[in-house]
């Protein structure tokens, strides 16, 4: 696990986005993973964008790499949100539809 969190800080960092920035990437592609465990990479770097994520966009290996270790972490992967709560807020492809 060591060695897949130090490949991916090397690539976060290439990409422009620093150590201290990462546990918040983290939790937000955490909470995309939570909508759709199956979430492809483009709509992670959109909702990404949205939360205003600029400087990085998510290439393939690195969305990976994060995604094991959240995995990791957690043990499974997040599962996919079955249907929203009462007055919560639409999902973000909603909002911005």
């Amino acid at each position: 696990m060591n060695e897949i969190i130090h490949q991916l800080f090397q690539r976060l960092e290439a990409i422009g986005i620093g150590t201290e920035s990462v546990a918040g990437l983290k939790r937000d592609v955490a909470n995309c993973l939570h909508i759709d465990a199956d979430m492809s990479l483009s709509e992670v770097n959109r909702r990404l964008r949205y939360l205003g994520w600029e400087d990085g966009q998510l290439d393939y290996h690195t969305y990976q790499l994060l995604v094991a270790w959240i995995e990791a972490q957690d043990g499974t992967a997040p599962p996919a949100r079955q249907e929203l709560t009462a007055g919560a807020k639409p999902p973000i492809s909603e909002a911005l539809a």
